[in-house]
């Protein structure tokens, strides 16, 4: 209707000025009208595509913060935030049960002095890599703790012999592949929770590091 009504007043604007009769001729073939239209539709159409294109860029920077939000860049796996997210639901939930793996890719501070960040990096992602590959298919998530330390959840504690002896075997086969100017070694300890346990969380993952810590030390006795 606004289309309309402007171009109606365009023509009698064109009527009342002093126009050459051949050019007022012109004027009166062309639709106006049909020309109003397209213009309008064609902005229009480009609007709601530049609305719907910014959604859609609102949208992806949303899922990019929320997916820095538990995620850890270097990596690619979950960090701290995600795993303590978890640890508060395990610990409203006392009947649950669930293993936690502690872990600490050895030799990091010769990584990074000796050879380079580069190499401490490369360090960190090869040793997130191969925890993932054992995580158990019915439950479980791995996490960069921090620094060159992980941290390995699984809920079913019949599977702790299991996974740790898969955890050996792919340390050993990494280790045995030379590809690290060093000795690759990665030190690891595992605490349980069991139905009814009283243990927080927190009791379980600290637990677990203390085993770490002694698993490092016998390595160096």
């Amino acid at each position: 209707t606004i289309v309309l009504f402007q171009t109606k007043f365009f023509i009698n604007y064109i009527r009342r000025a002093n126009l050459p009769e051949g050019v007022y001729f012109l004027l009166e073939k062309i639709n106006f009208g049909s020309i109003a239209i397209t213009t309008f539709t064609i902005s229009l159409v480009c609007a709601l595509y530049f609305k719907f294109q910014k959604t859609i860029e609102d949208q992806i920077r949303k899922e990019q913060t929320e997916y820095m939000a538990y995620h850890d860049s270097l990596t690619g796996l979950y960090n701290r935030n995600y795993a303590e997210e978890w640890f508060d639901q395990l610990d409203m939930h006392k009947e649950k049960e669930y293993a936690i793996f502690f872990l600490d890719a050895d030799n990091l501070k010769n990584a990074n002095d000796s050879y380079g960040h580069k190499t401490g990096d490369q360090l960190i992602q090869t040793t997130g890599s191969i925890i993932r590959s054992v995580v158990p298919e019915n439950g479980g998530f791995v996490c960069r703790w921090g620094g060159d330390e992980f941290l390995l959840l699984i809920s079913d504690i019949h599977k702790v012999l299991e996974v740790s002896e898969q955890l050996n075997l792919v340390f050993q086969e990494t280790r045995e592949a030379d590809i690290f100017p060093f000795c690759y070694s990665v030190s690891f300890g595992v605490a349980t929770h069991k139905a009814g346990d009283s243990s927080s969380s927190s009791d379980v993952r600290s637990l677990a590091d203390q085993r770490m810590y002694n698993n490092k030390r016998q390595k160096k006795a």
